[in-house]
């Protein structure tokens, strides 16, 4: 039911009167986008700064790119220029190292302790960070992006530059929004507490009532249709509801009544919700009959992976698919994103039709080529709408009896940016692929590696970290002192870390399992005859959030 258009405004200001802390990468020094000179600081970054207005700035280096660690001289030509010279002061340059598998060093495992180390220290509780993605490689962009997400920072990103060469800056307040009105719904509680019995219960079962039906995307219902169960509020209860939530649901008057859709703001929010919910209830739903949720083990699996391509997808080559499909390791099902840019013109998403010409580089090699997606981005870009679209595409491909993984190596950066933050939301997986070697004969496709980017659930323990809701200080201590990620903590480990006393071991198992970090572990005793050593040793989530604790 599509009744009217109803447009969002990107520029809007959320009033934080918060530090303002800005963090971007800068480009290679010899990228098209690197600030040499004032004129091409000016296209990159000065609609950036003027509209930030950042109080402090971090800036973030790729190690091969540059040996100096100073501002890049454009940078500090326009901030002068603004008259935002006293940042200069204010400003850092970060070294990061390169993401070299190919190299003898290269070890997944401490990628975070890579590239948590040089930010260690940057994040302050009374700094709101502002992140400006789409420049450095497509790795750091979604690491960025993560990041963001997880310690509740804002994410903002430029344009295609126009046929004048102009851009314009374009803010996600949809995603920030979304999470902030999400929490306040859960009265700020972790991922692994239950929120409260009433307090808004009809406000996030609604939320996520009109997600799994579509409703968002200039796509209504009303109340009638969106009422029922004990679970969710009665059609006159409706809008007494949606008034408590006006940010995230936005209601219109028609000749049928009233009728409801989901604002960006809360499409995110309802992922968050159900997401939450399914963690802590089984089930979409608070206060529903539980419903089995299949393993993704059962399931055939499939690979989103993005195209960038220029020309008509129908007059694509083999080499093109060929391409694409370089170590994806033989997915039983393929659906492929294609990014366009252009620099005039409307912005537009469209599900596609492909003649079975298309589709029969896939079927040759069995496998099954699902869907695809076209993402055409001009300088009129609306992200908050277009993650909006992508969202309808990504839930088309849910409904498939297939756990999907994303590939994101060669979509354009502003695909990347959306593809990344609904990935990281639906815990699809994300990975990049880069060269295995530095050079390979002429005509040789290269072997790509896969990088395998954390999980959702790894990165929520540092957003209920940095919102406060995680554990008390005695846990932060116990996982602090930890020097070995492997080690067993006993209980007279933790009584001797943490200065305490527990008289209840069963309590203390119980609070340590809670935090979702810890599992029950245990090791041989000190000779053959001894009794068997029981505590508690991190698990992989435990383990990701150690490299962040120990390197910030």
């Amino acid at each position: 039911m599509k009744m009217l258009s109803v447009k969002y405004d990107h520029t809007k200001n959320n009033g934080n009167s918060m530090t303002s802390h800005l963090m971007f990468v800068i480009p290679s020094e010899i990228s098209e986008g690197f600030p040499s000179d004032l004129d091409s600081a000016r296209s990159g970054y000065e609609e950036l700064f003027q509209i930030t207005k950042p109080s402090k700035l971090t800036l973030l280096q790729v190690s091969s790119s540059s040996p100096s660690e100073a501002i890049p001289k454009g940078i500090e030509e326009l901030l002068i220029e603004l008259q935002m010279d006293n940042l200069l002061g204010k400003t850092e340059v970060k070294k990061i190292p390169e993401l070299n598998i190919w190299t003898n060093k290269w070890e997944p495992s401490n990628f975070l302790r890579n590239y948590f180390q040089p930010l260690s220290h940057i994040f302050h509780p009374s700094d709101k960070m502002l992140f400006f993605v789409g420049t450095g490689s497509g790795w750091i962009q979604a690491f960025m992006i993560q990041l963001a997400i997880s310690v509740g920072g804002e994410i903002y990103c430029n344009t295609p530059k126009d046929e004048d060469g102009s851009r314009s800056l374009r803010n996600l307040n949809s995603v920030t929004r979304g999470i902030s009105g999400y929490r306040r719904l859960f009265g700020n509680k972790s991922f692994n507490q239950k929120p409260a019995r009433t307090q808004h219960l009809f406000a996030r079962n609604l939320l996520v009532k009109l997600l799994e039906g579509g409703k968002y995307n200039d796509k209504w219902t009303y109340a009638r249709m969106i009422s029922g169960p004990d679970y969710l509020p009665d059609p006159q209860g409706i809008s007494a509801t949606v008034s408590s939530i006006t940010d995230l649901i936005i209601s219109i008057d028609t000749e049928d009544g009233k009728a409801y859709s989901l604002t960006p703001e809360g499409l995110i929010a309802a992922i968050e919700t159900r997401n939450h919910h399914c963690n802590v209830f089984g089930t979409s739903y608070q206060d529903s009959p539980k419903t089995y949720i299949k393993s993704d083990s059962k399931f055939a699996k499939g690979v989103i992976t993005c195209a960038n391509f220029y020309k008509k997808v129908n007059t694509l080559e083999d080499d093109d698919y060929n391409a694409m499909m370089n170590n994806l390791a033989s997915p039983d099902a393929i659906s492929v994103l294609f990014s366009k840019i252009q620099n005039s013109g409307a912005s537009q998403f469209e599900i596609s039709q492909h003649p079975p010409s298309v589709t029969d580089v896939f079927s040759n090699r069995e496998i099954t080529f699902v869907s695809s997606g076209e993402s055409l981005i001009t300088p009129e870009w609306n992200p908050n709408s277009h993650l909006m679209d992508l969202h309808e595409w990504l839930s088309s491909l849910s409904e498939k009896n297939i756990s999907w993984s994303s590939d994101i190596s060669v979509a354009s950066a502003f695909d990347r940016i959306l593809m990344t933050i609904l990935c990281h939301l639906l815990d699809i997986q994300i990975t990049y692929r880069l060269k295995k070697e530095i050079s390979v004969p002429e005509g040789i496709i290269p072997r790509l590696e896969k990088f395998i980017f954390p999980s959702y659930t790894e990165w929520r323990a540092i957003q209920d970290f940095v919102n406060g809701t995680l554990f008390d200080n005695e846990i932060e201590t116990l996982i602090k002192s930890i020097s070995d990620p492997l080690q067993l903590v006993t209980k007279e480990d933790y009584e001797t870390i943490t200065e305490t006393l527990q008289k209840n071991k069963s309590r203390l198992d119980k609070k340590l399992i809670d935090t979702g970090l810890f599992e029950e572990a245990s090791i041989a005793g000190k000779t053959s005859t001894s009794a068997r050593i029981s505590g508690w040793k991190l698990n992989d989530k435990g383990k990701f959030f150690h490299e962040f604790l120990t390197n910030r």
